[in-house]
């Protein structure tokens, strides 16, 4: 499994992470009862849209490290 991790840029893992929140929202309704509030979907519109920042992030620097490798 270390291979894995090293073989991911942190990055991707980052990404990851963001998502504790959902899960957390969707376990309590469903096990738990609560009811979602509109603070919950602006949260999780915020979570979605910071996912898509990250990995949009991600893509332009690898589209980078591939034009300077190519360089060489």
């Amino acid at each position: 499994m270390d291979k894995n991790i090293s073989q991911r840029e942190s990055g991707y893992y980052n990404a990851l992470i963001f998502l504790v929140p959902l899960i957390t929202i969707v376990i309590s309704v469903l096990f738990l009862g609560e009811t979602i509030t509109t603070k919950m979907v602006v949260g999780l519109i915020l979570i979605i849209i910071g996912i898509a920042l990250v990995n949009l992030k991600m893509k332009s620097l690898q589209k980078r490290g591939n034009m300077l490798e190519g360089d060489m």
